[in-house]
Formats: C-alpha cells, structure tokens, sequence
C-alpha cells in the first residue's frame, strides 16, 4: 500500500493517506476533472427503467381512494458507465459493451434453468395423445399463470408474450422435449390428473425471484 500511495502522489499529484482499521477520513478536494461521453453510454442514460407498484384498493382508506392511483409508475433510472483515460486523450466515460469491444473480450453471463411439471386434471375421455396441450389451450394457460403471477407480483413487469412469459431475465415456457437436461425428477402419472412441463430460464441476478415464481406456478390449479 505504502508503493500504491507513492506512486498515486508522484503520477497523479494527488495526496494520499493510509488510515488505521475502522479510521475515518474527510478528504476535501478542488481538483476537477471534466470527462467525456460516449454517444452509447449518452443514449442507455436516456433509456427508461419503468418500475409499476400496484396498490390494493382494500388496504386504502376512504381518503386515500380518492387520491392515490392504484397503479403507480416509477422510473427508477440508473446510469452504469466505466470511466476510461487513454494516452494523450481526455477522460471519457463509455458504456460497458464498448469497454469490452475497446479490449477485445467477450461477454458472458450466467444463465440457470429448471424444468419442472404442473399437473392438469384429465378431461373425461382423455388419453395420452392429449397430453400436450393445442396450441390455444398453451396460450389460455399462459394466460392463467400471467394472471396469478400478476396477483402475487404486483410490483413486477409480468409480460404475456402469448408463446412464453417474462419477468425481468425470467422466460417460463412449454416444453416438450421429453429428455430436456434442465428437468429433474420422476414424473408422477396419475389418471385424473395429466403433466404439462415448463421450462424457467433466468440470469444470476434474478435467482431469488427465478426460484419463487417455480413456487408460485407449482401450486398453481390449473383446468381449463
């Protein structure tokens, strides 16, 4: 740290201190350094972040019925940039796909799956050339899962997209591929009752919300 600090001084002019473990500094400073914008990182600031909060009308009192929208939008707007400073050039702020074209790397994100059944009661007469649903009946269950996700997510973007469902990184689609390598478990067959099994993509970032809408659909009664 002591090199670190010398070397800071002498490239940087900047002055340095070494605080003790659990030591708090108040560093004033009047060196002001103007940086760029790159016309990329300039337009993802202009990109809105719509967040919607829907309120029950039933936890609202008279007052607060007549003055506070049931439904509420936010732009919850946040500028993510990396400052860059390059040999006789000015300091520039620049968006993260261009710092990562500027050094020649690619980008790779983490993407988990599940693939998991949901159990439909069987129609009368119904055999197993029925099992997988037609492609109305997918839509009219997507439809119903959009609906409770809806209910039990109020303050997320459920987006119906009539051949799957996202929420944020989260798709949840049908899946027929009877040897899909995100689905685990036994099947359980029953006569009354039928499997539909869906596929659940998501990033890192949304594990927690990924796993509690496997929940919220697994328990879901779905008969159509």
């Amino acid at each position: 740290m002591v090199t670190l600090k010398e070397k800071i001084q002498s490239e940087l002019g900047i002055q340095c201190y070494l605080p003790a473990n659990s030591e708090t500094l108040c560093i004033p400073t009047t060196n002001h350094v103007k940086a760029g914008a790159s016309d990329a990182f300039l337009q993802s600031c202009l990109s809105p972040n719509f967040k919607f909060l829907k309120t029950n009308s039933a936890e609202l009192d008279d007052s607060h019925k007549r003055t506070m929208p049931l439904l509420q939008v936010y732009d919850d707007r946040v500028s993510e940039g990396i400052l860059t400073l390059q040999k006789n050039q000015s300091p520039k702020v620049v968006s993260q796909n261009e710092f990562m074209e500027a050094l020649g790397v690619e980008k790779h994100e983490v993407k988990l799956a599940h693939c998991f059944p949901v159990y439909i009661p069987n129609s009368e007469g119904g055999d197993a050339s029925d099992c997988l649903p037609s492609t109305s009946r997918k839509g009219s269950l997507l439809h119903l899962i959009s609906e409770k996700l809806c209910r039990e997510l109020p303050d997320l973007d459920v987006q119906d997209c009539q051949e799957h469902i996202q929420i944020q990184s989260v798709v949840v689609s049908f899946c027929s591929n009877e040897k899909c390598p995100h689905r685990a478990g036994v099947s359980l067959q029953s006569v009354d009752k039928k499997e539909v099994h869906f596929c659940c993509s998501w990033s890192l970032a949304d594990d927690v919300l990924a796993w509690r809408i496997v929940a919220i659909i697994k328990i879901l009664e779905l008969d159509i």
